[in-house]
């Protein structure tokens, strides 16, 4: 019997939620004059403010009511202040007028539109209306730091305009929300005005407004606006690059040229509007591009994983698909062979290609090309496929994050080879990026990091490999003191370079830290310091991992951003180590050192880095009368812990609760001058989960931990 490889092809609709993205991704505002009373100089406004957002994680809901300001143009006064109810709550359609190509998954946008009336008196300097909030959408590239940069939207209206009852000029269509890699573009971002009043389109700096502190003004601050800082690569009238460059027509509206790169791009659009030459309004957009590989066919050819992944296929059928009625196929071959479903006499391990041509009965076609190797087969959670599911994997995933493919058939996270189709994109060791979509859904993103976890340490016999190039900047450990009792937490930063020795063009890092002696180790981890932040990004555009082996003595990390755009230069934390000491340890001298370590750029290139080992020698002292030990009851509690001693401390005793990140939340010094063996802690307020005590009382240190229900 013939073992053969099935491939399925089909028309499919995906659905996924997008990670990180919160909240604000743009928002515009207009006036409609509903007359002018030139004896009271009075006119009445008809005011729409249009605001929108993530409509899978943005946080919180949109503003109910929102505030608008109402200020002088000149003198920047407040006139008046607008509270407003939304209206109506929509979704905008995610459409990329592709064809033969699948809008791409993981993508909504909502919005909400706000309504209200407001009389103002003639006011020659003119007036600008504003909205303002805090945050923008946090998965912006072209920006720094998005999730803490505002927005502010205004609007403003002259003079001459209220005089003559104008009507503000409103922009015809939303843009589309995603664009292609590589596919031209062209959107009419025109706006139409009732009077043929000439209007003057620019690309035009965002405004920043509402801080992370104070998210909604009310009211809004008065102008001026502080515009938005770009990253380097970037500027408001160069807002996402592009070959040829994205840019604006001055007199159409027309935005032209073709991405060239993924990602997501903050764009603002400024209209002003002239007549005959006397500036009457000028009205801006603030919106996002979301630039897509738009990789997934309409005519989606499968493999079947139900047929075992080797080197031994002498036999590769296609089953066409049977649900698009007045369809007909036609298949082509690298091999040369033409008009059939089904090739023969393989060579083993080789790489065949079909292209699959699909007429509809309507008329219209769709082609789709899948490469087909027995052995190349996906193992989840070895997404760079050098053979094994680890720490190393998560640089790959920050390399291609936000990239989508062909879905895996029948995919899982279960450590099985899998067939799966080719993506369109290589990693520098020559491996496929389907490797790198580790759960199969065709998109990369956080969840495929929850296969590198499950498969952790797993190996397979058939991957790609790639060696370690040691040179500067340098990896090194800081404890934060080079002693330590037993029983003690033992806190410290890993770093990377200095001042001096910077990392140049770095994206991520992978590395294990080994331990002599883990005997003496109660606990260890890893983590990403200072509010989640690290040196290679905030916590909005990073993934980490982590996975301790404690009786081995080794401990694995890795920390990569997912902006694919390396850092020119960085230097500084990369994460926090932190390990508790056995209570009853005699005494001995640990030494730690770094292990396969690697630095990528964003290409996925090793860079070179030196390594400190046996960089920390830890001494493990006994003190004058140690406490021999403690325990710490009940454990698990929920409001309250008592800590029992096997002999009574001293008068004063300095007891510290640290989580798990070596953080301590919360210090008490407790007053044991009736000399108790137990002292109770009150821990009400912490949040579930695992924490460390540390006592003290002058010369004796003990430690312990407990959980939190």
């Amino acid at each position: 019997m013939h073992k053969k490889t099935t491939l399925f092809a089909a028309v499919l609709l995906f659905f996924s939620h997008a990670l990180f993205a919160t909240h604000i991704v743009g928002g515009e505002m207009r006036y409609e004059c509903l007359g002018f009373n030139s004896q009271t100089m009075q006119g009445q406004y008809f005011i729409t403010l249009k605001v929108y957002r993530d409509c899978y994680n943005g946080v919180p809901w949109f503003d109910n009511p929102a505030s608008i300001g109402v200020y002088s143009a000149v003198q920047g006064q407040l006139v008046t202040e607008l509270q407003v109810s939304p209206l109506s709550n929509d979704t905008i359609p995610v459409t990329i007028n592709q064809p033969c190509v699948l809008d791409p998954n993981g993508i909504c946008v909502n919005v909400a539109r706000y309504q209200t009336t407001v009389t103002l008196p003639y006011l020659p300097e003119g007036y600008i209306f504003v909205y303002q909030r805090c945050c923008r959408n946090e998965i912006i590239n072209n920006i720094p730091s998005p999730a803490e940069t505002g927005a502010t939207y205004q609007l403003f209206m002259s003079g001459e305009a209220q005089l003559a009852a104008n009507v503000c000029p409103f922009w015809i269509a939303y843009p589309p929300v995603t664009v292609c890699l590589g596919k031209p573009l062209s959107h009419d971002h025109s706006a139409y005005d009732e009077n043929g009043d000439s209007l003057v389109y620019s690309f035009c700096a965002p405004l920043k407004g509402g801080t992370v502190l104070a998210p909604q003004p009310v009211p809004p601050l008065g102008p001026p606006y502080e515009p938005i800082a770009f990253d380097t690569s970037y500027s408001a009238t160069n807002p996402m690059g592009g070959n040829p460059i994205i840019s604006i027509d001055p007199a159409t509206g027309l935005i032209t040229g073709t991405p060239d790169r993924l990602g997501n791009f903050v764009i603002g659009v400024c209209c002003r509007e002239y007549r005959n030459g006397v500036l009457f309004s000028e009205f801006t957009r603030d919106f996002q591009y979301i630039v897509s590989s738009c990789n997934q066919s309409r005519l989606l050819l499968q493999l079947d994983n139900s047929v075992p992944c080797d080197t031994t296929l002498d036999q590769i059928e296609l089953v066409l698909p049977t649900n698009n009625p007045g369809w007909w196929y036609y298949c082509q071959w690298s091999n040369g062979v033409n008009g059939t479903n089904i090739i023969s006499d393989l060579t083993p391990g080789e790489a065949y290609t079909v292209t699959v041509t699909g007429v509809a009965s309507l008329g219209g076609t769709c082609t789709s090309v899948i490469t087909i190797n027995g052995n190349d087969c996906v193992w989840p959670g070895d997404a760079n496929y050098d053979g094994v599911a680890n720490n190393e994997d998560i640089l790959a995933i920050g390399l291609f994050y936000g990239d989508n493919g062909p879905v895996r058939y029948n995919a899982t996270t279960d450590w099985t080879a899998q067939h799966a189709a080719y993506w369109n994109d290589v990693q520098v060791s020559g491996a496929n990026t389907k490797h790198v979509d580790c759960d199969g859904s065709g998109s990369i993103n956080i969840f495929d990091t929850i296969a590198v976890v499950k498969n952790y340490s797993l190996l397979h016999p058939t991957a790609y490999g790639g060696e370690l190039v040691a040179d500067a900047p340098l990896l090194s450990l800081e404890l934060d003191s080079p002693d330590f009792s037993p029983g003690a937490t033992v806190q410290g930063k890993i770093n990377l370079g200095d001042a001096v020795m910077r990392a140049k063009d770095a994206y991520g890092i992978a590395f294990s830290i080994l331990c002599d002696h883990p005997e003496v180790l109660d606990t260890a981890f890893l983590s990403v310091g200072n509010y989640g932040n690290s040196v290679f990004g905030d916590r909005s555009h990073i993934i980490t991992i982590y996975k301790p082996f404690l009786q081995e003595g080794r401990f694995d990390f890795a920390v990569c951003n997912v902006t694919r755009k390396a850092f020119a230069t960085l230097y500084g934390e990369v994460a926090s180590f932190t390990f508790g000491l056995a209570a009853d340890n005699p005494g001995a001298t640990v030494h730690f050192s770094f292990d396969n370590v690697r630095l990528i750029d964003a290409k996925g290139n090793s860079l070179p880095v030196n390594i400190q080992n046996d960089f920390i020698t830890t001494s493990l002292f006994e003190v004058n009368n140690p406490v021999k030990a403690i325990r710490i009851l009940p454990n698990p509690a929920q409001n309250t812990v008592r800590i029992y001693f096997d002999q009574s401390p001293g008068d004063d005793v300095q007891i510290d609760i640290l989580d798990m990140s070596g953080r301590i939340v919360r210090s008490v010094a407790a007053d044991n001058s009736a000399g108790q063996h137990e002292i109770p802690l009150d821990i009400t307020g912490l949040p579930k989960g695992m924490y460390f005590i540390q006592a003290r009382d002058g010369q004796n240190v003990l430690g312990g931990r407990f959980v939190v229900e």
